[in-house]
């Protein structure tokens, strides 16, 4: 997705490829709704009612793992997708 698409779902998004856009999953209030890509670098990642706006810099570019974006404590966390290999 490039950075100015914009993806809103009632539920999970998963991205087999780079996410770059704006992304709101759970939109419909579901907080236990996630966000997954090869490549997570959104402008903006929202999860129910819940908003995280990435650095101006390209912090998160440099991550080669696949990662998950949930909602924990009313935050959005990302941390590195398990993966088996």
């Amino acid at each position: 997705l490039s950075r100015s698409d914009r993806l809103n779902l009632k539920k999970n998004i998963v991205v087999m490829g780079v996410l770059r856009g704006i992304a709101h999953a759970g939109s419909k209030g579901d907080e236990s709704a996630f966000v997954s890509a090869i490549k997570l670098n959104p402008i903006q990642l929202r999860i129910s009612s819940v908003i995280a706006i990435s650095p101006d810099d390209d912090t998160y570019s440099s991550n080669s793992l696949p990662q998950i974006a949930f909602v924990h404590d009313g935050h959005i966390v990302i941390e590195n997708y398990p993966t088996k290999i």
